[in-house]
């Protein structure tokens, strides 16, 4: 057991400034309307519900996806939803749906289907957000979110649609000026330096890698298509933000990429009294200079209330001792705040392994404890870092069946895509390209050792040239190529 006191990352004058300048997430919701249009569901017995295969090839090319068609919505069946019997709403494979069958007679009205399940942002962008039908962690809590990865398949389908149909170009516009509302109003845009693929707003904003790079794959393609300097400057963007934290991502404990930057503690808070709890919040201090701080208020769970351990929130309460939900990022530190005499905050880093999905308690975890008393303020402060050995991100893993690692893979093949032709610098190239061949090799390594296994790189290649509107190199070894040109390591 390591027991650490309080260590001092922040004097009081600095954390007051970062309190000063901290954004609070007031996010923006859909419509009434357009939430029950998210929620409908069918079965194929329904009346009007058609089948792909009740359709020519002129109509639908491509009835691969396990889809029934109502009034040209495409309703889907996902593993992760809580009725299984139902055919539901999924914006992502909405938009491959549109993307694999931009060429048939039913794109117009497929399309006007699929844009009446949109929300209109404020600054004239299509957003298109999950329902509560999904029993998937990041998409439970209080909001409703839409996803840059979704996003960024609907700007696909769209793009592609677009050539035969001028409505769908401009519709491939407004589904782009999404991923320009920010982050702190509930959109996925992180200070125009990265997009988010599952935006928790109750807590510091959550990069996973697989779906940042995957929006970031449409986004270069719609920019060169229509030649939108607004997109390629966000791509941009981007680009030099990715390059900076991606070292953060590589998990060499375990010799493997990390999911996300991200990961979420049970922790036990004590304060002087039971009052005290209801002044508990949180201020994420930016590690990065083109990140704010952002400050969250811990709430009580509400009875009957979807529960998110990816939102910062109070679980229960017996007295004064307290327990909550707190998230730890490699790109902020955590800092918790009370008005109390005094606090303790105790927690477990939990351990890493490959074939978790992520840290939980362990007995050989590090023990974090840390007690303060009041400042002159009549404030109690705490920072929780990756310096006290906490887990910012879990790394990619074998927990789903105990087989196949499919994001890790991905990641790799993803990011050697997305390093090859004209938008890249060399110095970035040289950063991504490094560290997709680092993981690569440890794919590698981790077979020949340990017997795992990696979903197949020319597969993943084949699946990613799939939902791109302009497919890029198609085999393997012509990638490794392509990309390896110009690049000195």
């Amino acid at each position: 057991m390591i027991i650490h006191t309080n260590k001092v990352l922040y004097d009081k004058k600095k954390i007051d400034h970062f309190l000063q300048q901290a954004n609070q997430i007031v996010p923006t919701q859909p419509s009434v309307e357009t939430c029950k249009l998210l929620e409908t569901s069918v079965v194929a017995e329904d009346d009007g519900v058609r089948h792909l295969s009740d359709f020519p090839k002129s109509d639908l090319p491509k009835q691969h996806m396990n889809a029934l068609l109502l009034d040209g919505y495409p309703y889907f069946s996902y593993y992760s939803q809580k009725d299984s019997k139902l055919f539901i709403a999924h914006p992502m494979r909405s938009g491959k749906f549109l993307l694999d069958n931009a060429s048939g007679d039913l794109a117009p009205p497929v399309a006007q289907a699929i844009l009446s399940r949109a929300h209109r942002l404020p600054n004239g962008g299509l957003a298109w957000y999950y329902p509560r039908h999904y029993n998937v962690a990041r998409m439970l809590g209080p909001y409703l979110k839409y996803s840059a990865i979704s996003q960024g398949t609907l700007l696909g389908g769209f793009a592609a649609a677009g050539d035969r149909h001028d409505f769908l170009a401009r519709s491939a516009k407004e589904t782009f000026k999404a991923f320009l509302w920010p982050f702190q109003l509930g959109g996925v845009n992180l200070n125009n330096v990265a997009v988010l693929e599952m935006p928790s707003f109750a807590g510091p904003p959550e990069i996973i890698l697989n779906g940042w790079i995957d929006a970031l794959l449409h986004i270069r393609d719609y920019g060169e298509k229509y030649s939108d300097h607004e997109a390629l400057n966000l791509f941009s963007n981007n680009i030099n933000f990715l390059t900076e934290i991606l070292p953060l991502f590589d998990c060499r404990e375990q010799n493997i990429s990390r999911y996300s930057d991200l990961c979420p503690y049970r922790a036990k808070v004590v304060l002087a009294s039971k009052d005290d709890v209801k002044s508990l919040r949180v201020l994420y201090v930016p590690k990065f200079s083109q990140l704010d701080p952002i400050l969250v208020p811990l709430k009580m769970r509400e009875d009957g209330q979807e529960f998110s351990n990816y939102e910062n929130q109070i679980l229960r309460q017996n007295g004064k001792n307290c327990f909550v939900w707190l998230s730890c990022s490699q790109l902020y530190d955590t800092v918790l705040i009370a008005d109390s005499k005094e606090m303790s905050v105790h927690l477990n880093a939990g351990v890493l392994n490959r074939k978790y999905a992520g840290p939980g308690v362990e007995p050989l975890g590090v023990e974090i404890t840390k007690q303060t008393v009041m400042e002159d303020d009549g404030t109690c402060r705490i920072v929780l870092s990756t310096s006290d050995g906490l887990h910012g991100g879990y790394p990619t893993n074998f927990a789903k069946d105990g087989i196949e690692n499919f994001y890790h893979c991905y990641h790799v093949i993803s990011m050697l895509v997305l390093a090859v032709g004209n938008l890249v610098p060399v110095q970035q190239k040289n950063v991504i390209v490094k560290w997709a061949l680092q993981w690569l090799d440890d794919m590698s390594f981790i077979k020949e050792k340990e017997g795992l296994i990696f979903r197949d790189p020319q597969m993943m290649l084949d699946a990613v040239n799939a939902s791109k509107i302009t497919p890029s190199i198609k085999k393997i070894d012509d990638l490794l190529v392509e990309a390896n040109k110009g690049c000195s390591f």
